[in-house]
């Protein structure tokens, strides 16, 4: 259960759209999050959405395989993947989907803000998403090296098709980067969104930080060798202090 779970997910039944979807995945019915689920789809009835708790393993990526079932669904060929942490603003589908009219745009991604931290694991979570990830995703762009976040990217399945769609990237932890990797192969350009997006962070236990952090440096460490030896570094000549929204 992210913190503030349902605020979270209601915002993406206040879409300022004219016509879109909403899928939900759940792995199971015992995840807590089902009856939160349930409880927005009936007071929403006017907003076309459903939840769908159909699990497969098709590779070693647990996320990709709980929404492998919702992407065979979908009745759209744009697709949006947002994680459950995300709490989106009306126009977050305006903004994206306007970026996507260029053809040569084959996937957006954004910088992701950290937002109302508690405690010293959020605090430290909101920290390292508002400086370390969010100077490197722009460094990385910059460069020519687009780094895709899976937390909110945007990509047509038609074109996703064309790599393997869903089912290959559940072979790979780090699927975001992966997809990115491969729409950039087909000749398209990974950008970044206009604006960030906020991730609500709530109270994070310290334990929860230091293992997420963990897991996301062996996955940098396994992608971005040189990169990854280099953050200690690179790391130390921050000089600026950051001030965390509360």
């Amino acid at each position: 259960m992210d913190s503030d779970l349902e605020e979270n997910l209601k915002s993406f039944f206040q879409l300022d759209y004219p016509s879109y979807e909403i899928l939900f995945s759940l792995a199971n019915h015992e995840d807590p999050a089902y009856a939160i689920v349930k409880k927005l789809l009936e007071s929403h009835p006017q907003v076309a959405a459903k939840l769908i708790v159909s699990p497969v393993v098709l590779g070693p990526n647990p996320k990709v395989n709980n929404m492998v079932r919702a992407y065979e669904q979908a009745n759209n060929d744009l697709i949006l993947i947002s994680d459950s942490n995300i709490r989106v603003t009306s126009d977050y589908l305006k903004r994206f989907s306007k970026q996507m009219k260029d053809k040569r745009v084959g996937m957006i991604t954004a910088v992701i803000l950290g937002y109302q931290a508690k405690g010293i694991g959020g605090q430290l979570e909101a920290i390292f998403l508002n400086t370390f990830y969010t100077r490197w995703m722009r460094v990385l762009f910059f460069v020519g090296r687009p780094c895709v976040v899976g937390k909110s990217m945007m990509f047509r399945r038609s074109v996703a098709r064309r790599f393997g769609g869903m089912n290959v990237l559940a072979r790979y932890l780090a699927e975001d980067y992966m997809a990115g990797e491969a729409i950039r192969r087909l000749g398209l350009k990974v950008v970044l969104a206009e604006e960030p997006v906020k991730q609500y962070i709530g109270n994070l236990k310290l334990s929860d930080f230091w293992a997420r952090h963990i897991r996301w440096g062996r996955i940098r460490k396994s992608q971005v060798f040189l990169a990854f030896l280099a953050e200690p570094f690179l790391g130390s000549v921050d000089r600026k202090s950051t001030r965390l929204n509360s």
